[in-house]
């Protein structure tokens, strides 16, 4: 089946009796025309993978009329989403999974009353879990996951009894993990990849929470180290000048032993390789083998093209493959051979082992070229 391309035309507001809108799976770019806020009978519209660009039109959200389905999700979408989402509140289902929207989530989202599935996974969204989340007494799915959520997670969203499953893996959030309903569940709660998190059900093996209460005593003692810690640097100051300058030299007269892009050290986590390969997104596929599968991908710090194979643990030799091919490539230079840049040994939003090698991206020459 073709594909669409090109934009959505502003004349789509003059749709006004439009109730369903599906251009999901083509190749539209550019923005979401602000027009199609005039479509006044909407229930229904799924934009999906495609490449549309630039923020969401607010005027998306003044329209009371959504009250099915949702999907902006695997785009191109940036800026932060606006109060106006509180508007939708005979939505059912909200999708913006896989773009690159960043900035808070509105407090103002407690106001879609009716909203069952929420998926925010795969942005560059920040701040705390606001507390109005906890008042959707509706929810069954919400996804936070693979974002830069920070703070404690709300106790509150024990209360939410409707609630199936909870994603906020691989974010930074921090401090006990609630125990009740849905976090008593292993199989329905994710929170791998939040370092700082402690407590929980035994299942999910966090360390256990500490008081990080301060006494007047903890704080004077700190205070002691912090000024011990100052002498010290100050008293070697000229020494670590010395050492500093020797460092250099012998760097530069060896080569790295670590791949490094721009200068600077590569470590990538499954985040990383998350957001740069679109969600390994089926149009970045370059190909596969019995061990894996390669997709393209753009590392954001520093715009540079990555080829990054992912290990396919249903073979059961991929363990031993992936620790060869390590191996093999850290010993071999050559000029014929496509460098690797790092590798990455974690775990994935489910919180299964997840394996990957980043090679420098090789366009489809000729073998002589």
């Amino acid at each position: 089946m073709e594909r669409l391309s090109g934009q959505i035309p502003s004349s789509i507001g003059n749709l006004t009796l439009l109730y369903e809108f599906h251009f999901d799976s083509n190749n539209l770019n550019e923005s979401i025309p602000s027009s199609i806020g005039n479509c006044q009978q909407l229930q229904y519209l799924t934009l999906d993978n495609n490449n549309f660009q630039g923020p969401v039109p607010k005027q998306l959200f003044l329209l009371s009329s959504l009250s099915i389905y949702l999907d902006l999700s695997y785009n191109s979408l940036a800026n932060s989403l606006p109060i106006e989402i509180g508007n939708l509140k005979s939505l059912s289902t909200i999708d913006i999974s896989n773009n690159r929207l960043f900035g808070k989530i509105p407090f103002s989202i407690g106001g879609c009353n009716s909203l069952e599935h929420l998926y925010t996974g795969g942005n560059l969204i920040e701040g705390t879990i606001p507390q109005s989340l906890t008042l959707m007494k509706e929810f069954q799915v919400l996804d936070l996951s693979l974002n830069n959520l920070s703070g404690q997670i709300p106790k509150d969203l024990e209360k939410l009894s409707a609630l199936q499953s909870l994603n906020l893996s691989f974010n930074n959030l921090e401090g006990e993990v609630p125990t009740k309903e849905i976090f008593g569940n292993t199989s329905a709660i994710f929170v791998s990849g939040n370092d700082k998190l402690c407590g929980g059900i035994a299942e999910l093996h966090l360390p256990a929470c500490t008081n990080h209460g301060s006494t007047k005593r903890e704080k004077s003692l700190a205070l002691s180290i912090v000024l011990v810690i100052i002498g010290v640097i100050l008293g070697f100051l000229l020494i670590s000048s010395f050492l500093t300058l020797y460092w250099i030299r012998r760097s530069k007269s060896k080569p790295p032993s670590t791949p490094i892009i721009g200068e600077q050290l590569l470590k990538l986590s499954y985040k990383d390789l998350f957001q740069a390969t679109r969600g390994f997104f089926a149009n970045n596929f370059l190909g596969s083998d019995s061990f894996g599968f390669v997709y393209k991908g753009i590392i954001d710090q520093d715009e540079a093209i990555v080829a990054v194979k992912v290990f396919n643990f249903q073979n059961p030799r991929v363990y031993k493959s992936f620790m060869a091919e390590c191996k093999a490539l850290r010993n071999i230079r050559h000029r014929n051979l496509v460098k690797i840049v790092t590798s990455c040994s974690s775990l994935n939003s489910k919180g299964k082992d997840f394996k990957a090698l980043v090679y420098e991206f090789m366009p489809n020459w000729s073998l002589d070229d």
